[in-house]
């Protein structure tokens, strides 16, 4: 088996309908040998007769992971995939035509290496509040923008020049001698992501290359209820939480406080003037209110 595809999915069965429908559309080259795993991480609504209903039009399998969590969700499709490589989507974008065929264009070009990261491209769903139009160079996480240009360059961990989850591609060998953390990734009850950025430095940083793949692209939808200042500060807050997290520091750094306490006065006056760019401060101080809440947690 050439690679195995994997999406994981919980009660998006709207969504995921959606997304398959564009994996069936693909054009997939010939003699590619690939299978879809849809891993169901405990879904109670219509999940697995959505899955059923495609596997008249794609090489579909569907893998149950009771255990809810995105990290276990992705943890149990590494121990069922059977391909050379494994490439990773989401419920929530249209993959383009060409998707699958520009991976399996890199794993050839690129044999030696371990990681592949895809171009992700953001689309609004409608209604879109114009402020939050104009805010979006500021939610560049929020949206999982990733482009590094029309031609393959080198993945690094310098630069954060790695992949975001809605597509990127690992080597199976090296996936599996490098699972997601379940502490990572978003889980009923929290936010809080991370879970592919840690495994695609871990990759890199034990001395393995990897390369960005222009053509293997994904539409992102942003839905229209993520388009909210309380889903701002609820995913900022969750990405800050994950970041102090992996310092492994204890007791509450004062840098952290200042800045929250900064960020809060800034970010009042920005909103009583009007000021255009309060949309990235508060992402800004819902972060560092992540991370403080962290630290005094752990502290």
């Amino acid at each position: 088996m050439d690679c195995s595809v994997v999406v994981c999915t919980r009660n998006q069965c709207a969504k995921l309908a959606r997304m398959l429908a564009s994996m069936a559309a693909m054009t997939v080259p010939p003699g590619l040998a690939w299978e879809l795993l849809v891993v169901d991480n405990g879904s109670t609504d219509a999940t697995p007769a959505t899955i059923a209903a495609f596997a008249d039009r794609l090489p579909i399998r569907r893998v149950g992971q009771p255990l809810a969590g995105l990290s276990n969700a992705r943890n149990a499709a590494i121990a069922a995939a059977t391909g050379r490589y494994i490439a990773w989507t989401d419920d929530d974008v249209l993959v383009a035509p060409g998707w699958l065929a520009a991976f399996a264009a890199a794993f050839a070009a690129y044999p030696d290496a371990a990681l592949f990261a895809g171009r992700i491209t953001p689309v609004l769903e409608p209604p879109t509040p114009d402020w939050f139009r104009a805010a979006l160079p500021d939610l560049h996480y929020l949206l999982a923008a990733r482009d590094f240009g029309p031609v393959p360059v080198p993945l690094s961990v310098a630069g954060e020049r790695l992949p975001f989850g809605a597509s990127f591609a690992v080597r199976t060998p090296e996936q599996r001698q490098f699972p997601y953390d379940p502490d990572l990734g978003v889980a009923p009850g929290r936010r809080r992501g991370g879970e592919e950025s840690a495994v695609a430095a871990a990759i890199l940083n034990a001395g393995h290359s990897g390369w960005w793949v222009p053509d293997a692209e994904v539409e992102h939808l942003i839905a229209s209820d993520r388009q909210t200042t309380a889903y701002i500060e609820h995913y900022y807050a969750a990405l800050g939480e994950a970041w102090a997290r992996g310092t492994g520091q204890r007791g509450v750094p004062v840098a952290t406080r200042l800045k929250v306490a900064a960020g809060t006065v800034r970010l009042a006056a920005a909103r009583a003037v009007g000021h255009p760019v309060w949309v990235g401060w508060l992402a800004s101080l819902s972060f560092h209110r992540g991370a403080l809440a962290w630290f005094r947690g752990r502290g």
